[in-house]
């Protein structure tokens, strides 16, 4: 019953929270758009993530994307963004 109330409270205050789902969704687009620059702007990744040849380049451009700090990525996103407009 004390883990049914834990899981209640995890979801309505922590997962659900309206904040939360707004940081979410921010993370889901600044990850789409990195990814979409990259696979198209392919020469921007850093030569020595691009030297496996026998990964895709999906999977290289997710693997950069993955090694990636949060701040890292905001930065690029804000950089890229910029740029298009």
């Amino acid at each position: 019953e004390n883990i049914n109330l834990i899981k209640q409270f995890s979801r309505t205050y922590l997962y659900n929270h309206p904040r939360i789902q707004s940081m979410s969704s921010q993370a889901q687009k600044t990850i789409k758009a990195l990814f979409h620059f990259f696979t198209t702007n392919y020469d921007k990744i850093p030569q020595a993530f691009r030297e496996n040849d026998k990964d895709s380049h999906e999977r290289v451009v997710s693997d950069y994307i993955a090694g990636m700090t949060d701040r890292f990525a905001n930065q690029v996103y804000a950089s890229i963004s910029k740029n298009s407009n």
